[in-house]
């Protein structure tokens, strides 16, 4: 029997929410998952760490509970999906990167979920700090939605430098994608982008395509210039619903800055696809599915 694949959710309290929900309805028919709406309390999270030992802290973590329970319900109860799975959970800690690593550990999900709080339609803004942990930290791919209702065929498109040393990641990039794009009845591509600083070559599209000759993106783009500027012209060019890259992908940020994935959550309009090296979810057995 196939395990069962799950979306999770992380919900917050913004207006958001209920767009990443419709996001992930969407894809759980796509994919045949189940969904996992999660919020994580970190007001409280005193309150769990000494409920043991008093009842106000007891009192405390119970309207908590109460509360996050009228929350999730309500939130569940904006989308129109009788034919979905959908579990509600939640969870305090004392920063949202660590209820939400608590909880992937638990579930083991083939995707999170989570909407950029206080984005505006066609306007992109920089990543909050506790965004930038979760981007850094989420063991699964990562969507970051920005509430854009996708074309009819979606097109997916991954960022990738082709001079990257690391094969592994730039396989885990596009093997993901590959799996998605195909599931959702869309359409993928390649951006070729390289770090300023790399003296060598750029590769021919040709010699991408014979690389990966096994997942066959439909085109591959040179992208030219300042990697930042460029994968904005290409997303507005090609008309990208979702933009995919690893989390590791650095193109020379200096020491201590954003790495690409966490500078591009500021430039873009679309979607965001963040994927680990290693993801330690679903999706890898999902590949063989």
């Amino acid at each position: 029997m196939s395990p069962q694949r799950i979306i999770l959710v992380l919900a917050d309290r913004s207006t958001e929410a209920q767009s990443s929900l419709h996001k992930a309805s969407v894809l759980a028919r796509h994919l045949d998952a189940s969904i996992d709406i999660f919020l994580c309390d970190t007001d409280h999270a005193w309150a769990v760490r000494e409920q043991a030992h008093s009842n106000e802290a007891r009192a405390v973590v119970a309207a908590c509970d109460a509360e996050n329970e009228r929350f999730l319900q309500a939130l569940r109860g904006s989308i129109s999906a009788t034919d979905l799975r959908i579990n509600l959970s939640f969870g305090c800690a004392f920063a949202v990167h660590e209820g939400l690593a608590a909880r992937v550990e638990q579930l083991r999900p083939m995707l999170v979920i989570k909407s950029l709080a206080n984005s505006r339609e066609g306007r992109a803004r920089p990543p909050q700090p506790a965004e930038m942990q979760i981007i850094r930290s989420c063991p699964v791919p990562l969507l970051l939605s920005q509430g854009h209702q996708s074309q009819p065929v979606p097109r997916f498109c991954v960022a990738l430098d082709p001079n990257a040393r690391d094969e592994v990641m730039s396989r885990s990039i596009l093997l993901t994608t590959a799996q998605l794009a195909r599931e959702c009845h869309g359409v993928w591509s390649v951006g070729l982008m390289r770090d300023p600083q790399d003296r060598r070559s750029d590769p021919e599209p040709g010699d991408i395509q014979a690389r990966w000759r096994d997942l066959a993106p439909q085109s591959v783009h040179q992208v030219p210039g300042s990697p930042l500027e460029g994968v904005v012209d290409l997303i507005r060019e090609q008309r990208i619903d979702v933009l995919v890259l690893g989390e590791g992908t650095r193109l020379s940020p200096r020491a201590g800055q954003p790495s690409f994935a966490e500078q591009v959550v500021g430039r873009v309009t679309c979607d965001l696809m963040v994927i680990p090296r290693d993801p330690s979810s679903q999706w890898s057995r999902a590949r063989s599915l």
